[in-house]
C-alpha cells in the first residue's frame, strides 16, 4: 500500500485524499489564447487613447521618448493585465472564466499577489518574449501540467467547475458501536490517511486482497486503541469502527473549536 500523494492531492483533515483536478495542457492553451487576446485589445485601447490625448493637446514626443513610453505601455499591459485580472478574479483571468479554470497554491488554497506577480513576470519572457514556445513545452512534459511561472511561484490551475466528491467514510458497525464509544483512540494521521486510502479502494480488492488488507489495518490500528476489542471479531469490522469512531469525536472536536471560536468573536 502507498502512503505516499501525488503533488496533484489534497489531504483533509481526518488524512482523506482528494484528486485535485488539475487543468490539462489542450483547455490551458485555450485559455491562454483567449487571455492573450484580451490583453493585446486592451494594449491597442490603450495605445489608441494615448494617441487620442497627445493629438488633444497637441503633444508631439520625440524618436526616444515614444521608444520608452511604448515600453512602458508594453511592460503594463503585459504584466498589469494578467495580474490585476487573477488578483480580483480570485486566480481567474477572463480566460480562465471563459474555461472555468483556477489558478491555486501547490495546497490548493486561493493565489496571493506575491505568487499572481511572481507567475506572470516569468510569463512575460515564457509566453510573450519566447512566443508560448517555453510554456507549451512544460505543460506537456509536467504533472500535474505546470508552465515555468507556475514552478518559480508554487501554483498550478485547477478545473474550478468540477465538483470534488469525498469519498465515503467508514460506517459504524451496530456491534461495535458502545465499545468504540468507550475506547481510547489515538489513531496518527499518517496511518490514518493510509487507512482511509485502502478503504476507498477496498471495492476494487479482490476477497483475499481485501481480507489480507483489513488484518494488516487491523494490526497496525489495534496498538492506537484501548481496550481491545471483543474477540473473534472480524478485522474489517475493527477498522471501520476505529475509522468512524475517530471522524465522529474529531467532527465534535471542530464543532467545539468553532462554537468557542464564534463566541469569543461574533461576526
Amino acid at each position: 500500500m502507498r502512503t505516499g500523494t501525488r503533488r496533484d492531492d489534497m489531504i483533509t483533515g481526518e488524512g482523506v485524499v482528494v484528486a485535485v483536478p488539475v487543468a490539462g495542457p489542450a483547455i490551458r492553451l485555450l485559455s491562454g489564447l483567449i487571455d492573450a487576446a484580451v490583453t493585446l485589445v486592451v494594449a491597442l485601447l490603450l495605445a489608441w487613447f494615448t494617441s487620442w490625448i497627445l493629438s488633444l493637446l497637441d503633444v508631439h514626443l520625440d524618436d526616444a521618448l515614444a521608444a520608452a513610453w511604448g515600453t512602458a505601455l508594453g511592460v503594463l499591459v503585459l504584466l498589469g493585465v494578467p495580474v490585476v485580472g487573477e488578483t480580483l478574479g480570485r486566480g481567474r483571468t477572463p480566460g480562465k472564466l471563459v474555461t472555468g479554470l483556477r489558478t491555486v497554491r501547490d495546497d490548493g488554497a486561493p493565489v496571493d499577489l506575491r505568487r499572481t506577480l511572481t507567475r506572470h513576470l516569468v510569463g512575460v519572457v515564457e509566453v510573450w518574449g519566447l512566443m508560448g514556445s517555453a510554456a507549451v513545452i512544460s505543460l506537456l512534459l509536467t504533472r500535474p501540467t505546470r508552465r515555468l511561472g507556475d514552478m518559480a511561484a508554487g501554483t498550478y490551475v485547477a478545473r474550478d467547475r468540477v465538483r470534488l466528491a469525498l469519498p465515503a467514510a467508514a460506517e459504524m458497525p451496530p456491534t461495535l458501536a458502545d465499545w468504540a464509544a468507550r475506547a481510547d483512540i489515538h489513531v496518527p494521521d499518517d496511518l490514518a490517511m493510509l487507512v482511509r486510502v485502502s478503504l476507498v479502494q477496498r471495492a476494487q480488492f479482490s476477497a483475499t486482497t481485501a481480507d489480507r488488507t483489513a488484518h494488516d489495518l487491523a494490526g497496525r490500528l489495534l496498538p492506537c486503541v484501548r481496550p481491545a476489542p471483543p474477540e473473534d471479531t472480524p478485522p474489517a469490522a475493527v477498522v471501520d469502527a476505529i475509522m468512524a469512531e475517530r471522524r465522529r469525536r474529531e467532527t465534535a472536536r471542530l464543532l467545539r473549536r468553532q462554537q468557542r471560536r464564534d463566541r469569543l468573536f461574533p461576526r
